[in-house]
């Protein structure tokens, strides 16, 4: 079991950084991102 609480504190970790990726490309473009999709 403690690879799988490994497995997604990895997955929630690259979710989180691919979110604030995307917010900072949108912020570059002018555009805003909606808070939840």
């Amino acid at each position: 079991m403690a690879d799988d609480e490994a497995v997604r504190a990895a997955r929630l970790a690259l979710t989180d950084a691919t979110r604030s990726v995307i917010a900072i490309g949108l912020g570059l473009l002018g555009l805003s991102a909606p808070e939840r999709m």
